[in-house]
């Protein structure tokens, strides 16, 4: 299924069911406020901001998801789901995502700021990029991969948390990072690494530990 929108308006999907592969593209904002359902790649492109409203369930079955837009507004229920691919975000300014579940690896780009207001699950790795500040309000968690953060900055909400269950965790700011909750199942001596060009800040709900690692 291929759909382009209109030139100089909105394009609105209410819902995609495809055999092969699905592809949107819009010339400005794009919203989904259903469920676009595919075995194949599911390519989502917009010029403008892309919506994926409370009932938007994205999900390829075989292959993989790739969201490239000036901004992106995932709602609450909204959903990316690639049960044995890999979904990549990217977009040139803010992102707000919520849930994102992969059977490869997860990789999300933002131009802008970026919050991850939602869980993200992958076997495989996770990598999180910000040109501006990243805020993670939920977990992060992969099975086999590392994940990775580079940000301007990252602040870390109470009940966030990134897991890697047998990898690394690396994080890198040019300001602060403020973490919490980071869990890594790695032996290796630097199975969490924060490198911060400002402060490296605790979280603040106790009880809380801010930092397990299985360096054994």
């Amino acid at each position: 299924v291929y759909l382009y929108g209109p030139i100089n308006s909105s394009f609105v999907i209410d819902s995609v069911l495809a055999g092969g592969d699905v592809m949107l593209t819009a010339a400005v904002d794009a919203a989904i406020d259903g469920p676009v359902t595919a075995p194949g790649e599911i390519d989502l492109d917009a010029a403008g901001n892309l919506v994926i409203g409370a009932t938007g369930v994205v999900k390829s079955t075989i292959q993989g998801i790739e969201v490239d837009a000036g901004s992106l507004d995932m709602l609450a229920g909204a959903s990316l789901l690639a049960d044995l691919g890999n979904v990549g975000v990217t977009t040139s300014r803010d992102a707000v995502v919520t849930t994102i579940t992969a059977g490869g690896h997860i990789a999300v780009d933002a131009g802008g700021a970026a919050t991850i207001a939602g869980p993200l699950t992958a076997t495989s790795d996770i990598s999180l990029t910000a040109a501006g500040r990243l805020v993670l309000a939920g977990l992060a968690d992969t099975t086999t991969g590392d994940i990775t953060v580079d940000a301007d900055a990252l602040k870390m909400l109470n009940g966030a948390a990134f897991d890697a269950h047998s990898g690394d965790v690396d994080i890198v700011t040019v300001g602060d990072a403020l973490v919490t909750g980071i869990v890594s199942g790695s032996s290796d001596a630097d199975a969490v690494s924060i490198s911060a060009g400002g402060h490296v800040l605790a979280g603040t709900a106790d009880p809380r530990t801010d930092i397990t690692a299985d360096a054994t």
